[in-house]
């Protein structure tokens, strides 16, 4: 079956939405399209990434990742988990090491602090979560919404560029 063909009963197996996505990231014909993907890295015995997909395109050329339906968990240096990111899609770059994520974004710590945004950055680089769109963060000292932020990957220090 063709990547199109491929892509056509995906589409009709999910809501509207994911159609769709699914029309989008099929208009630059993928090098190779995985379905039900659970990753793995681990460094030296300590984890490094997790990620579960439904679906996942790749790009050589570009060097890139596209997720549908994703949950990726953040380690700390040490392998301890420091944050879990679930999305509708996302899209890795391997240049800048960078998880742009989108559609019913919610980042959760270990600790219960959660954030929900419709699109949240992670910059692998610089251990940093960061976002120009509406959000709401909840953690135990309280609940703050705004537009715009940037947080270490923790979210133990989130900057609002706009509170509401």
């Amino acid at each position: 079956m063709s990547v199109c063909g491929v892509l056509a009963a995906l589409a009709g197996c999910r809501p509207a939405d994911q159609a769709v996505v699914l029309e989008r990231l099929s208009s630059e014909s993928a090098d190779q399209i995985m379905t039900k993907v659970t990753t793995n890295l681990a460094v030296d015995g300590r984890s490094k990434n997790y990620v579960k997909a439904d679906s996942v395109f790749t790009y050589a050329e570009a060097r890139r990742l596209e997720f549908v339906r994703m949950n990726v968990a953040i380690f700390d240096v040490e392998g301890q988990q420091i944050a879990a990111i679930t999305a509708t899609r996302g899209v890795f770059t391997f240049g800048d090491r960078r998880l742009d994520a989108r559609g019913d974004v919610m980042v959760v710590t270990p600790n219960g602090d959660s954030l929900r945004s419709a699109r949240v950055t992670y910059d692998n680089t610089l251990r940093q979560f960061r976002s120009d769109s509406t959000f709401v963060f909840k953690a135990k000292t309280g609940l703050v919404n705004g537009t715009g932020f940037t947080a270490d990957a923790g979210l133990h220090n989130l900057v609002p560029a706009r509170k509401r």
